[in-house]
């Protein structure tokens, strides 16, 4: 047990004298900073339910916190208490996870029930990750957007990151601080207050690097990275540790106090924080609530403190923590249920309402009851008992959950490796000409339940001379067992991603390396017509593919529209091509799916295959886009429409096959059985990537350029 001996009457951590603590008033029941809290919460709620932005009031949740918890463990130490990290931890999570738990199970119970089945196993992993405080790297390893428009959508657990990121604080500070207090006493260099502030100002300092870099760099990742948010907690510890000492006169008080408060309230409304935070941008609700917290220690009548420790704000401040965890759960159920992507004024006053009465009832239940328990609370091992008990079972019945949906989605591992599984045949039953009995949506292939996870892929990163510094994870690799027959690349974002379940198969019955850059997001054209990253990534994907010995390249030629025909030549695709292709480098342009705006088998689930199932004519354009690039020399434009959509119409599954894994995303399972066809209308069109493939076969139903019957372009 890891604990800090005491100066005054407890056994001494070494000879060194004891510094005499400094002594401050507590800061640990401040009502102005309860009072902030509620606000913080409040904000929370409102951006979440009405303005669909991120208001700043998570990042003052985290500041408050560190603030509470630094300040009350330092004047412990500093007054040479003997802190127990052991007994720390349970008392902090005897508050927490009951609580936790009990919206956690309820949440899944609810979402078992009202939620496509396409969505469960994913629920389960993020209840997984809630119970054990790891959420926010279960979502920044997902790279989920969190400024998604359809809220809908998104998981109801998915507020539970910054909850873990707390706890991850809540397990490393009492630690980080006793051993600061310990080498304090033992080298007697600096105080128990001075060293914690040098050692949480290091932090501070390294973590806000860190997370300016990561946010320009990969701010999908960086907004879940407890690395790039560490520094908001270190802030929120500094301000406990200074508070104290600053006397900030009334007349600057007042005026910094309501200062503060306007740029808290006002954060995500003059912010455009989207892909910003959290770097540089999140300095503007964190300096606003340290503005309100250092004007606090002033006293005035006129002060924002004054407003922010008024009774309604403290109770509100005092059930927060519920709020915060009912709020979002609720939101996402509703909006997944009604159909909408964002409540309005009168539905979304009813799930504010509805979330503030459970928080109360949850408050009164739950968390303020298993705080008091003396039985409990007087007996460490039960209290040990209840935190991991809770945790344990929560968690282990989720785990139970997503084994038995594994052992169901597995029932499609052959289709998506390849393999043909008999009833299913998927695209082929379209480009052979076979007879299959449609089965029910619960028994086609993939299971809805694994769907999500249906993302094509190759097994490697680069290596030897396929590897690039400047395009590092963005480069994989599929190597043959024998020396290669050719040396394919697919390059582009994650619709050219989709395409390596057709290409793979091909690769390995015929021997061929093949290499993907992918850049979600990004798709492939003129570095010159991007910005930011997606211009980088080109720039070193056009420049990697004119210096390799490469036989082919596979691309996405156009760009669908969700909601209309405005189909396009994807932007900047018509240089790169003729750059590429000037070289002596080939490239076949692929056409893009129709996309939706709903998750498709979801709406099978819900409404029946012919409501799910629009006419091609209603989502792309009457021609490919691709056309336009007819008659460049080494350039082949290949279509597969006919065969995702046959007859013009874009059903949900093709051959007892999903067809989407999303609403614009096909499955690696139907990505497979479209092999054989890209593979003959490959040879077809005389893009065949061997050294000498034979003369080129026409064929009257290739599907080449411009769609079915249509002439071969090169």
């Amino acid at each position: 047990m890891l604990t800090l001996g005491s100066c005054d009457g407890g056994v001494p951590a070494t000879s060194v004298p004891c510094t005499a603590p400094v002594r401050e008033p507590p800061t640990a029941r401040r009502g102005d900073v309860e009072g902030l809290r509620a606000v913080a919460v409040l904000l929370v709620v409102t951006y979440h339910v009405w303005l669909g932005r991120v208001s700043g009031g998570v990042d003052v949740f985290l500041l408050v916190s560190a603030f509470f918890l630094t300040g009350g463990l330092v004047r412990r130490l500093d007054a040479g208490e003997r802190v127990s990290v052991a007994r720390h931890w349970l008392r902090v999570f005897h508050r927490l996870v009951p609580t936790a738990g009990v919206v956690v199970a309820a949440t899944v119970l609810a979402g078992v029930v009202l939620l496509p089945a396409v969505r469960w196993r994913g629920l389960l992993v993020d209840a997984v990750g809630s119970m054990t405080y790891t959420e926010n790297w279960v979502l920044a390893l997902r790279a989920v957007d969190y400024y998604a428009a359809d809220k809908g959508s998104a998981s109801p657990l998915q507020h539970m990151w910054s909850l873990s990121l707390q706890g991850q604080a809540f397990l490393l500070w009492p630690v980080l601080l006793v051993a600061l207090a310990a080498l304090a006493r033992r080298t007697g260099w600096l105080t128990v207050r001075g060293l914690a502030g040098l050692g949480l100002g290091a932090v501070a300092l390294t973590s806000f690097a860190w997370a300016v870099h990561s946010t320009a760099t990969r701010q999908a990742f960086a907004y879940f990275d407890g690395a790039a948010r560490v520094w908001e907690l270190a802030l929120g510890g500094l301000l406990a540790l200074v508070v104290h000492r600053v006397q900030v006169p009334a007349a600057v008080a007042v005026p910094l106090g309501w200062l503060g408060a306007a740029g808290l309230v006002s954060c995500g409304l003059l912010l455009d924080v989207t892909g910003t935070f959290p770097g540089w941008a999140a300095l503007w609700p964190l300096l606003s609530a340290s503005a309100i917290i250092l004007a606090g220690t002033a006293p005035g009548r006129w002060g924002v403190g004054r407003v922010l420790a008024t009774s309604p704000l403290v109770t509100l401040g005092g059930i927060s923590y519920a709020l915060y965890l009912v709020h979002w759960p609720v939101l996402v159920l509703w909006l997944a249920t009604s159909g909408r992507e964002r409540a309005g004024m009168l539905d979304g006053a009813v799930v504010v309402v509805a979330s503030l009465a459970l928080a109360w009832l949850l408050s009164r239940a739950v968390e303020r009851p298993v705080r008091a328990l003396p039985w409990l609370r007087d007996a460490p091992w039960r209290s040990a008992g209840l935190v991991l008990g809770t945790a344990a079972a929560v968690a282990t019945v989720s785990v139970a959950g997503i084994v038995r949906l594994d052992g169901q989605a597995r029932r499609g591992a052959e289709l998506s490796a390849g393999a043909e599984v008999p009833g299913y045949p998927g695209a082929r039953a379209v480009h052979e000409g076979l007879q299959v009995a449609a089965v029910a949506p619960e028994d086609r292939l993939p299971a809805v339940t694994a769907l999500r996870r249906e993302w094509a892929s190759l097994p490697g990163p680069c290596r030897g001379d396929w590897s690039d510094a400047r395009l590092g994870s963005a480069c994989t690799q599929l190597e043959p067992a024998g020396t290669p027959t050719a040396s394919v690349v697919v390059v582009g974002d994650s619709h050219a991603e989709q395409w390596l379940a057709a290409v793979r198969p091909i690769a390995e019955e015929h021997g061929w390396r093949v290499v993907a850059l992918l850049e979600g997001g990004c798709s492939f054209g003129a570095a010159s017509t991007r910005t930011g990253g997606c211009a980088d990534f080109n720039l070193a994907a056009t420049a990697y593919l004119r210096q390799r010995p490469v036989d082919l390249v596979v691309t996405v030629s156009t760009a669908a529209h969700p909601t209309t025909t405005g189909e396009r030549l994807v932007p900047g695709y018509a240089e790169v091509v003729r750059e590429l292709t000037m070289h002596g480098v080939p490239v076949v342009g692929l056409r893009d799916n129709p996309r939706f705006t709903y998750a498709v088998a979801a709406c099978v689930l819900e409404n029946g295959d012919r409501d799910c199932s629009p006419r091609v004519a209603q989502k792309l354009a009457p021609s490919s886009p691709a056309d336009a690039l007819v008659g460049v020399d080494g350039f082949t434009s290949i279509d597969l429409t006919d065969l995702i959509c046959p007859e013009g119409v874009c059903v949900p599954s093709v051959g007892n096959v999903w067809v989407y894994l999303d609403d614009n995303h096909l499955t690696r399972s139907f990505g497979a059985t479209l092999s054989s066809a890209l593979s003959d209308r490959l040879m077809a069109a005389g893009a065949w990537p061997e050294p000498d493939p034979g003369p080129p076969v026409v064929a009257g139903h290739l599907g080449v350029a411009g769609g079915p019957g249509g002439q071969v372009r090169r």
